[in-house]
């Protein structure tokens, strides 16, 4: 039993007692309205004429849509299983009291009111039976189980419609109303059962309220519904579907109504046909529904319905039979009840769940009706004023059709969203813009700037371009006396290029500041604005002892560049003995030239004291010079900084300073990159370079350059463009190279999965045998993400990442809706067969994984020896895996894979290669 629910429904463990009564559920609930349906309409017709239907779906409309706003109101005051309860045994009643007024006072209304309760009853109980549905199953459950489920239903349509026919024959038509009373009783009784079932499992059918949740229950489903664009959608597409079916109903009937003309034959008829279509229902269930909605998705799948649609309305405007009724009625039965019904659950799947406790049978019952009663309208008014036939009213039928496809269209996109919302997390990064132009913003700076704090003051002074800073000269040199050395930097550093003689005195003093680099922008300012103090400067460089000066002096010449080289030359080796690094004086001046470091010109004598910074042993002043000397551009100092690459230490800062020669510089460092003969470790960083340039050329440069020998350096590689893309969204990604790289991490996936298969192999005796599963499941979980990453440079990359997220997620319901989410999104790419099995993670086994892509990749499925094992762990070329592959030919002393690792071992860090050496001396004794 368990492999024919597999083959054709995948039903998994522990999933089979709450489907089976699901499908109990269903089939009784459909079964019940299937009769209730024949009844209905073999009593209405047997006395009154068709045209008086359109009446019927007026009046079913207004007041289905009455019953529907109680039914919304109450429903979010009680507990769900308790509702759907009360709800099925109140209809049970009003049923049998229907019985007893027809069979003992049989009123010329009654079949009016037949009517009207058949139809509150099959929405109602179809309804609350799916909201149901809903709020037990995930989407990828929904997609695999709601299949199963729909057949239930099919088989009640069936078992309802043979039901009706013979049942017709011996219990007479009336009294087929205690049937559907009962079928309804017991569907509600196994409604309680599941609950249990569900209780005993720990599953959460009602989460607790929360406020969000109590203003959502507190709101107007029909504001819930308009405010939001994809229900607004879900309800357009049931309403034209309603529409759509309407006008077939109404034409299946017309022509019954021709063919057939007493109760007894009317009844038998629509019997036969019940069941004929519950029967083909049921084989289009079994057979394509599960199958179409894997392959093709949500979207091609909503649209198989409007199209057969489409189809029965075009040949009922050339002839209008009764085989063609038969279609035209058969084709909304067969695909409405089957795929079209699954389909309608899935687009519900990425609701709120207190939107959708709200909305969902609200939608179901008030759209579902007032589309009826809209229909009902248009016929009355085609039929009875215009005296049309329905060939006529077929082409109406059409331009409904149009716009069911139309809304479907849009609704695919909104799913997708919808779905990603259930998974993503947003960030919003705030911006604050100061305006300054005007006279209130000028007031409220130079307010700031008298009584604002530290941290205020300095953020007004570095979102204020120079423009803005001369009219507020006065208020600049009232911050000197600030308390704040920054402050007083600031402040200083913009009056040091203004021509304001009058400020003198107040300047002057900051020349024996503490600070260099306001001593700095002091001589600065003194030598822009007085003649006389210039030799009094001159003295005090020649004192060999003011070290503090001469290195602001220092400062001042690179900064600002005013000195010729021959006036620096002067100076140049007083300068050298600010670099003694037995001086932590010299060290705190250090830093401060370090900072300026990038502004000395490739011409001036100072340049030539550049490498001594870069190789400072003073870690804190190498790293400052790194930071700031990329900005001189000088490609002599190129090999120096990418050398600066290999050491951890200073791997940022040499990164920064290369990214500011820009994309000159990219094509030596992909040479290095793929240089064999280059350190590891040197290659290994070469992308936290490369994703500083965010330019087309790069890009395309770096994606030609993805296959790389080190599975850390592709790593990097990909992330690296994924960071590019994040920030520059509209550079474009070559979809070929793309593609093509995302196959090839695919096959190592696949790969990683036969080598985890192969772990088998080794002895029982080798005690890292779990750490080596271990390491080979991280390895799959890293090709997992650079799948992702690269979808990243295809599609949208935040899409992917909240993607990832999702399928990496613990809460069981985000990881089904982001599954469901990319299998949606993927339907009609090439890469989907070949990816799409490695996301659905413990869905599938390994084995299955390895079938499903054997026609797309050439992937051995099992390894037979425990030397080819640990040869496929070597071809990886992963450090980990190349580690643990030494420890296991060691200790199973394997040696004839010596000779392959100790190529490998060639381009391995140095500590990887020293342990090679001792596992091959440990093999020779």
């Amino acid at each position: 039993m368990n492999k024919i629910f597999k083959k054709f429904f995948d039903i998994r463990q522990g999933e089979h007692q709450i489907a089976i009564l699901m499908f109990i559920q269903i089939f009784l609930i459909i079964s019940s309205f299937t009769v209730l349906k024949a009844v209905r309409d073999a009593v209405f017709l047997a006395k009154f004429s068709a045209n008086e239907i359109p009446y019927l779906y007026i009046l079913i409309a207004v007041i289905v849509g009455f019953v529907a706003y109680v039914y919304s109101e109450f429903s979010t005051k009680f507990h769900l299983v308790k509702f759907i309860l009360a709800t099925n045994l109140i209809l049970v009643g009003l049923l049998v009291s229907l019985f007893l007024l027809m069979k003992f006072y049989p009123l010329s209304f009654l079949p009016f009111v037949l009517y009207l309760l058949s139809a509150i009853f099959g929405i109602l109980t179809n309804a609350q039976f799916w909201l149901f549905a809903n709020f037990i199953y995930n989407p990828r459950e929904a997609k695999r189980l709601f299949s199963f489920i729909g057949t239930g239903a099919i088989a009640g349509g069936i078992f309802g419609g043979q039901f009706a026919q013979q049942g017709a024959d011996f219990l007479g038509t009336e009294n087929l109303l205690l049937l559907c009373s009962g079928l309804v009783f017991i569907s509600s009784a196994l409604t309680k059962l599941t609950a249990k079932v569900l209780e005993k499992n720990d599953f959460i059918l009602i989460k607790p309220e929360t406020e969000k949740t109590k203003v959502i229950r507190n709101s107007s489903p029909i504001k819930l519904i308009l405010g939001s664009k994809y229900l607004s959608l879900i309800s357009g597409i049931i309403f034209m579907t309603i529409m759509v079916s309407t006008f077939a109903d109404f034409q299946f009937k017309v022509i019954a109504k021709e063919n057939f003309l007493t109760e007894d034959t009317l009844t038998h008829f629509f019997g036969l046909f019940y069941t004929y279509l519950g029967i083909v229902s049921l084989i289009f269930q079994i057979l394509f529904t599960s199958p179409i909605l894997r392959k093709y998705g949500i979207g091609i799948s909503a649209m198989i319905l409007p199209i057969a649609m489409f189809l029965g309305s075009t040949f009922t405007i050339f002839e209008a039979s009764i085989l063609v009724g038969v279609y035209l009625k058969g084709s909304e039965g067969v695909f409405g009840n089957s795929i079209n019904k699954s389909v309608m659950e899935l687009f519900f799947m990425p609701v709120n769940e207190a939107v959708k406790k709200r909305v969902k049978a609200f939608i179901e019952m008030f759209i579902d009706r007032s589309a009826t009663g809209i229909a009902g309208i248009f016929l009355l008014f085609l039929v009875s004023f215009l005296d049309l036939t329905i060939s006529h009213i077929a082409w109406f039928s059409l331009s409904f059709v149009g716009i069911w496809l139309t809304l479907i269209w849009y609704a695919k996109k909104e799913y997708l969203k919808a779905l990603q919302k259930t998974f993503e997390r947003k960030e919003i990064d705030p911006e604050i813009v100061l305006n300054v132009e005007d006279s209130a913003g000028l007031e409220l700076v130079k307010k700031t700037f008298r009584n604002g704090t530290e941290k205020q003051i300095l953020y007004l002074i570095s979102i204020m371009n120079d423009d803005e800073k001369i009219n507020l000269n006065e208020v600049f040199s009232e911050l000197l006396e600030n308390e704040s050395p920054a402050i007083r930097y600031e402040a200083i550093s913009f009056l040091s290029s203004q021509n304001e003689p009058k400020l003198l005195s107040k300047i002057e003093p900051f020349l024996n500041d503490s600070d260099p680099k306001i001593v700095a922008e002091a001589i600065c300012f003194t030598l822009r604005n007085s003649d006389k103090q210039r030799d009094l400067i001159e003295k005090r460089l020649q004192n060999e002892n003011d070290v503090k000066f001469l290195l602001a002096y220092f400062l001042f010449a690179v900064k600002h560049k005013q000195l010729d080289s021959k006036s620096i030359s002067k100076y140049i080796q007083k300068f050298e003995t600010l670099l003694d690094p037995s001086s932590n004086e010299a060290i705190s001046g250090q830093l401060e030239i370090a900072k300026i470091i990038g502004d000395i010109d490739k011409d001036s004598p100072l340049f030539r004291l550049i490498p001594n910074f870069l190789n400072n042993p003073n870690l804190e002043v190498a790293r400052k010079a790194l930071e700031n000397v990329g900005k001189s551009r000088n490609t002599d100092l190129i090999p120096i900084l990418i050398e600066k690459l290999s050491n951890v230490k200073l791997r940022k800062e040499a990164a920064k300073a290369l990214s500011e020669y820009g994309d000159e510089v990219i094509d030596i460092l992909l040479k290095y990159l793929n240089d064999t003969n280059s350190s590891i470790t040197l290659r290994r960083n070469i992308p936290f370079v490369l994703r500083r340039f965010e330019t087309q050329e790069a890009v395309d440069k770096v994606l030609k350059n993805l296959g790389q020998s080190d599975s850390l350096v592709e790593y990097r590689l990909i992330k690296a463009v994924n960071k590019i893309k994040a920030k520059k969204p509209e550079i474009i990604f070559d979809n070929k190279l793309v593609e093509e790289a995302i196959i090839e991490k695919a096959e190592k996936y696949y790969k990683l999965l036969v080598l985890e298969k192969g772990i088998k192999l080794l002895p029982s005796s080798y005690k890292a045998k779990a750490i080596t599963k271990k390491a080979v499941i991280e390895k799959q979980d890293l090709t997992f993400e650079e799948i992702f990453r690269l979808l990243g440079l295809k599609f949208d990359l935040l899409r992917m990442r909240s993607t990832f997220s999702g399928l990496k997620s613990k809460d069981k319901r985000i990881r089904a809706n982001a599954l469901e989410f990319i299998d949606t999104f993927l339907t009609g790419q090439k890469i989907k067969p070949i990816i799409f099995p490695i996301f659905l993670g413990d869905e599938i086994s390994i084995n299955t994984k390895l079938s499903n892509i054997k026609n797309h990749l050439e992937v051995e499925s099992k390894l037979t020896s425990t030397t080819i094992f640990v040869n496929s762990m070597i071809e990886f070329k992963d450090t980990w895996l190349i580690i643990l592959s030494l420890d296991i030919i060691g200790k199973l002393r394997l040696l004839d894979l010596a000779e392959n690792l100790q190529k490998i071992l060639v381009n391995q860090p140095i500590s990887i290669q020293k342990i090679g050496r001792q596992t091959f001396e440990e093999l020779k004794s």
